[in-house]
C-alpha cells in the first residue's frame, strides 16, 4: 500500500493559507519522486493534485509541466532549491514528495 499520510494535511494547510490571503495562493506541485513499480504514479499524482487544488477558490496551481521544466533547468545549473522554485513562480507553497511501494508492489486504484 502506498503512503499518502502527508497528502492528508495538504487540504487543511491550504484552507488556512486561503483564509488569510488577500490574493490567490500560488502553489507549485512538482512531480513526485518514485522509482520501480510506482514510477508511473509520479507524474499522474502530481497532475491530479494540481487539478484538484485548482478547483478551490483562492488557489492557483502552476501547471506541473512548467514546474518540471523549470526544476530541470535549475538542477542543470546546480541551483535546484525550494526557495529558488518559489522565487521563480512567486509561489506561496511547494508540494513535493516520494512515492514508495509497501509490500513489494503498489495497490491498484
Amino acid at each position: 500500500m502506498m503512503k499518502f499520510r502527508q497528502l492528508a494535511l495538504i487540504p487543511l494547510w491550504i484552507f488556512l493559507l486561503v483564509s488569510y490571503a488577500q490574493s490567490p495562493v500560488r502553489i507549485v506541485v512538482l512531480p513526485f519522486n518514485a522509482s520501480g513499480p510506482v514510477e508511473p504514479y509520479a507524474l499522474g499524482l502530481a497532475v491530479g493534485l494540481e487539478r484538484s487544488l485548482n478547483t478551490l477558490d483562492g488557489v492557483f496551481v502552476i501547471p506541473v509541466g512548467d514546474a518540471f521544466v523549470m526544476s530541470q533547468r535549475l538542477e542543470a545549473e546546480n541551483r535546484f532549491d525550494s526557495s529558488n522554485i518559489a522565487q521563480v513562480f512567486n509561489a506561496d507553497a511547494i508540494v513535493t514528495g516520494r512515492i514508495t511501494p509497501q509490500g513489494g508492489r503498489p495497490n491498484r486504484f
